[in-house]
């Protein structure tokens, strides 16, 4: 190999290990460059369950510099689609105690599993959340979880998935909104998800 050459590769190899060790560097900092937070859409829909009429989706959102590393359960839906959702719960404020009481828990690691008429596959799996990406939990009927028109709801999501009950994780909450519907009567037991 010609001095030149060899001059070259070296220096070649020299930039690549630079920019692994910025790269790792970045990521395992990448809490200081990242800006993760939580937003929430609404959508007029019709899934069948008496005086529900919106469909509420949450999403986590980076909106920092960096990726962040984050734990979602990767699906395949009965229609055939994959999807990845993150770990959620589905809050309702109590004005009595100002406090906000957890309706909904599907931030446990054994939430990530198939159901009938949803999911046909799921498992656990981690992957990055780049900068100006985001991942959604899926749209539900979260009025017909037992809320009264006024009360105040909320999404919270996690960037893991909880694998033991003694596990306290710290979500990310989307902003308060208030519900305008709720469920006719004989809704009980239909499902919210869709």
């Amino acid at each position: 190999m010609k001095p030149r050459t060899l001059i070259l590769v070296i220096v070649a190899l020299a930039t690549s290990l630079i920019i692994f060790i910025a790269f790792v560097f970045v990521v395992k900092t990448s809490r200081n460059f990242s800006v993760l937070h939580a937003e929430y859409t609404v959508e007029t829909a019709d899934i069948g369950i008496p005086g529900i009429t919106k469909m509420y989706d949450a999403r986590l959102v980076n909106s920092g510099r960096a990726p962040v590393r984050i734990e979602i359960c990767a699906y395949i839906d009965d229609a055939g689609g994959r999807g990845d959702a993150p770990a959620f719960s589905v809050q309702k404020y109590d004005g009595k105690s100002a406090t906000w009481e957890t309706i909904l828990d599907a931030s446990n690691a054994r939430t990530c599993h198939p159901y009938p008429l949803g999911w046909v596959t799921a498992r656990l799996k981690t992957r990055w959340l780049w900068p100006g990406h985001s991942v959604s939990m899926g749209e539900e009927a979260t009025a017909a979880r037992g809320f009264h028109k006024g009360e105040s709801a909320r999404f919270v999501l996690y960037t893991s998935f909880n694998h033991s009950s003694e596990h306290a994780q710290q979500g990310i909450p989307t902003p308060a909104f208030v519900i305008d519907e709720e469920a006719s009567g004989g809704a009980a037991g239909l499902r919210v998800r869709h």
